[in-house]
């Protein structure tokens, strides 16, 4: 807009306006210099708000904002109708601006600004979304405008990722169960032989798939036999179902060891980042069907259930449009989460929830370390790369690879707590579940822009 044109304009409507007693401030005939003040004030007030808008372009090609700029370049005349317009726009405004106030590493939420909270702390129109006119309404305006600082921007890319080993909840591996086998020729009894085979391949121990599919070995009459797995043995056969990505467990040979086989390669586009690992102890006893009445006795055997996850993606920001006409410097702030597990409800008697879980929060992801859940903090710069005013961060740039190492596997947390007396299938009492992790969700983020505006950018006039 051509500043001197509405000079000339502004000054042309305050003399219109005196020449019928509506010059509100002044009583009597406005001097030289008080028009002026306001024909600077009403030309700083429409360039102001002209600048706000720009700063709420959020793509180009075409060229879009959420609330538009003034559109006529040579200028126009400012009257009643204009200043309502300036109204208008400026409480559009509002709400895509920042309150600043709420932005530091380590606040829970960062907020938006209202309209009716903004004009309240400011003591403006009565409480109300209403401006007043003429040389309070400049006032006011100028008043609101300088409160607008900053905005929140979005992401507008997210690329080449993978969200691997997302399992729904319940996720189950067992205690492999034995037992032994009479030749039927030689009659020879044979040592505990367990289930499930590929359990029992994992962990080197006798299996029952050889005796089961041969005819010269019956089930003998003996007792059957659990083996209690190891916390480390636990994590040998989840890592064969992680890195096969199976939910099924095969029931026969040959089965496919680490590292040859399934893999993901990282080219999806999901928009997460991070890694988490959940895994607690159930008691299983008898028939895989629930018991009418609760059964209480020894448990069979236990099982692992877990739920884990890791997610690289590639996220892409702008931070200033070539024709924004005003600059910015930015921050991106990030919240990591940690996902809240069930806890066993005596009403449901869910056996395989535990009765508490432990979190502990640990990023493999070095854009995440250092960073607490489930409050905001920013980003280093280091991991912001930035070419022609677009910011890129890589997620997992220190793991990129293919989902077949070792280093793609989210990190084990504590070894759970299995539950304590009464054991029995309907009762995890006393368990102690654990997680840990650190996952960005795709909308735990606030990107701020801080705008260096030109006009009403002094506390007061």
């Amino acid at each position: 807009m051509n500043a001197g044109y509405l000079r000339v304009a502004v000054a042309l409507w305050i003399v219109a306006l005196v020449a019928v007693g509506y010059a509100e401030s002044y009583p009597n005939r406005p001097t030289a210099g008080e028009m002026n003040n306001i024909v600077d004030k009403g030309t700083e007030c429409v360039l102001g708000v002209n600048e706000r808008c720009h700063a709420t372009q959020y793509q180009t090609n075409p060229c879009a904002y959420y609330v538009a700029p003034f559109t006529n370049a040579s200028g126009f005349y400012l009257d009643q109708s204009l200043m309502d317009a300036i109204a208008s726009k400026i409480s559009g405004l509002v709400p895509y601006y920042v309150y600043t106030n709420t932005v530091y590493d380590g606040t829970p939420n960062i907020a938006m600004l209202t309209e009716a909270e903004l004009l309240e702390r400011l003591g403006i129109g009565g409480l109300t979304s209403q401006f007043r006119i003429y040389i309070l309404d400049l006032q006011e305006r100028y008043e609101v405008l300088n409160a607008l600082t900053a905005t929140r921007a979005f992401r507008t890319r997210a690329y080449n990722g993978s969200d691997a080993n997302q399992s729904t909840w319940h996720r189950w591996i067992a205690d492999p169960y034995g037992r032994k086998y009479s030749n039927t020729v030689t009659g020879v009894i044979s040592p505990y032989a367990y289930y499930s085979p590929l359990v029992a391949e994992q962990l080197g121990l006798e299996n029952c798939y050889y005796y089961s599919t041969s005819s010269l070995w019956v089930v003998s009459s003996l007792p059957e036999d659990s083996y209690r797995m190891s916390y480390s043995e636990y994590q040998t056969c989840h890592n064969w179902w992680y890195f096969h990505h199976l939910r099924l467990e095969p029931i026969q040979p040959p089965w496919t060891p680490y590292p040859n086989g399934y893999f993901v390669a990282t080219n999806g586009t999901y928009a997460g980042a991070g890694s988490w690992f959940a895994v607690t102890k159930s008691p299983y006893e008898g028939t895989w069907y629930y018991p009418p009445e609760p059964d209480p006795g020894t448990v069979d055997l236990w099982g692992w259930d877990e739920n884990c996850r890791v997610a690289y993606s590639t996220w892409e920001l702008h931070a200033q449009y070539t024709n924004q006409q005003v600059a910015n410097t930015y921050e991106i702030y990030l919240k990591p989460t940690l996902p809240e597990m069930p806890t066993e409800e005596a009403i449901e008697e869910l056996w395989w929830k535990p009765e508490s879980w432990a979190y502990t929060v640990y990023s493999g992801f070095e854009e995440l370390n250092g960073m607490p859940t489930n409050v905001y903090s920013k980003i280093d710069t280091a991991f912001v790369q930035e070419n022609n005013h677009v910011l890129t961060i890589e997620f997992g740039s220190d793991q990129f690879e293919a989902l077949q190492s070792a280093s793609t596997h989210p990190v084990y947390p504590d070894e759970p707590t299995e539950a304590s007396a009464p054991r029995n299938f309907w009762n995890n009492g006393g368990s102690i579940g654990t997680v840990k992790g650190s996952y960005l969700e795709p909308e735990n983020y606030f990107f701020i822009k801080t705008w260096q505006f030109n006009y009403c950018i002094e506390q007061y006039w």
